[in-house]
């Protein structure tokens, strides 16, 4: 029974859409060396603006998830947001290039 019942629950919380700030940076092969300060500056506050946004909107997800999880027993927030694993890949990417774009900026010494 116990075996079980800790199947279910790791297929449930499988399922849970992974908190913002759980997500890893992937790394990117884009490298930045050519751009001027000021254009490095403009990148990073155009990346930091998206990512801003899909981390508010994976946040929501994955605590949705964590009280259906607690009061249903099941996700609820990623079986309503198709788009959550998508989003999941696009934190990680831009979470990459914030990466490389500062490390541009440290090697520019901006």
């Amino acid at each position: 029974m116990k075996i079980a019942m800790t199947v279910a629950a790791g297929i449930f919380l499988s399922a849970c859409a992974t908190p913002p700030n759980e997500i890893k940076a992937v790394p990117t092969t884009t490298t930045y060396g050519g751009l001027s300060c000021s254009e490095l500056s403009g990148k990073a506050i155009q990346t930091n603006s998206t990512l801003g946004d899909l981390t508010a909107a994976q946040g929501r997800t994955a605590s949705n998830d964590a009280y259906g999880v607690l009061w249903l027993g099941l996700p609820v927030g990623s079986m309503g947001d198709k788009d959550a694993k998508q989003r999941e890949t696009e934190i990680a990417r831009l979470k990459g290039e914030l990466d490389a774009i500062q490390k541009a900026r440290v090697a520019g010494k901006c």
